[in-house]
């Protein structure tokens, strides 16, 4: 059986919100780790550079971890395990000791390529500008006493840093 697409969700905890989401088609090796190289980037100095590869092995995947740190599964440090296909659903596990919390996930359908997780809301419209609202706020803001008080303020340093030529 060819593998499914997968997804890895790093997650707020054990059992808590899903923070981001990268999507797999199932074929391939997939690095896991802190370097801008690797398919999943996480930035947290617990992860290491190169922390973990999982790669399809006919129904199963194999997880190779490639730091002394491990990966923990519960309380149990692990270097290297085979997920077979009845434990790969929902599969968690941490990065390091105190790392962050990752989730395998089996897709049976493509989903749209995103990698914020914003459960339940749509993500089309989530941010509207009201234009007249913005221009109303601006002025009250540029016509304020503070902001001219920081206008004349950065006139004054402007001329003590370039004061004008005296030798004319």
């Amino acid at each position: 059986m060819i593998n499914p697409r997968v997804a890895l969700v790093l997650l707020s905890s054990p059992i808590g919100t899903p923070l981001q989401r990268w999507f797999f088609d199932g074929t391939g090796l997939i690095k896991i780790g802190r370097s801008v190289d690797n398919d999943v980037v996480i930035a947290d100095q617990v992860v290491s550079r190169e922390h973990v590869y999982l790669t399809p092995d006919g129904d199963a995947w194999l997880v190779t971890v490639l730091t002394t740190q491990g990966i923990y599964c519960g309380s149990r440090k692990v270097f290297n395990l085979r997920l077979e296909p009845k434990a790969q659903a929902g599969f968690v596990f941490r990065l390091g000791l105190k790392g962050p919390f990752l989730r395998f996930d089996l897709l049976s359908e493509p989903v749209e390529d995103e990698t914020t997780a914003c459960p339940g809301r749509e993500t089309s419209s989530l941010l509207e500008l009201d234009p007249q609202r913005l221009k109303r706020e601006v002025d009250e803001i540029s016509e304020g006493e503070y902001f001219q008080t920081l206008r004349n303020s950065l006139r004054v340093l402007k001329g003590l840093r370039n004061p004008p030529d005296s030798t004319a």
